[in-house]
């Protein structure tokens, strides 16, 4: 019952195959209007930082980021800056992307651990669909919330 292997997925292909589609389809109803916002918050300091490193690629590993210790991060900005420059609805459009992977993953992650294929899917889903990552993209920090 491996069912979230993507070298052998189960039986049906189509099945996965639908799943990312509707996935897709979620990500796009959840964040679609998030590629008409403006950069925000710490955006200007990863694109800053991605900017300083065309000019010297040495500083994509340098403790001296505004923004250090995310080589990953620090290069996709690289190459999205590179890219885009600073167009904000590119880089929008790519962070969905990149959680539109996370959540599939995520998929995948909890049918290796066992987990049944819609208990899998559905996590994955409600992932996708915002209560994991509201706080990011709603422009609410979740380490400004204050229990009393």
């Amino acid at each position: 019952m491996n069912y979230f292997n993507i070298l052998s997925i189960s039986d049906d292909r189509r099945w996965l195959v639908i799943y990312i589609i509707l996935m897709g389809i979620l990500a796009f109803v959840a964040f679609g209007h998030l590629s008409n916002h403006p950069l925000d918050g710490d955006d200007f300091e990863y694109i800053d930082d991605a900017a300083a490193a065309i000019q010297n690629p040495s500083h994509l590993f340098s403790t001296d980021n505004k923004l250090p210790g995310r080589p990953f991060v620090d290069a996709i900005f690289f190459v999205a800056h590179i890219l885009w420059d600073k167009n904000p609805a590119a880089y929008h459009v790519l962070l969905i992307g990149l959680h539109l992977l996370a959540s599939i993953r995520l998929v995948q992650t909890f049918g290796l651990f066992g987990s049944s294929a819609p208990v899998s899917m559905i996590g994955g889903a409600f992932f996708c669909s915002k209560p994991a990552a509201f706080a990011m993209y709603s422009g609410y920090r979740v380490w400004d919330i204050r229990l009393h």
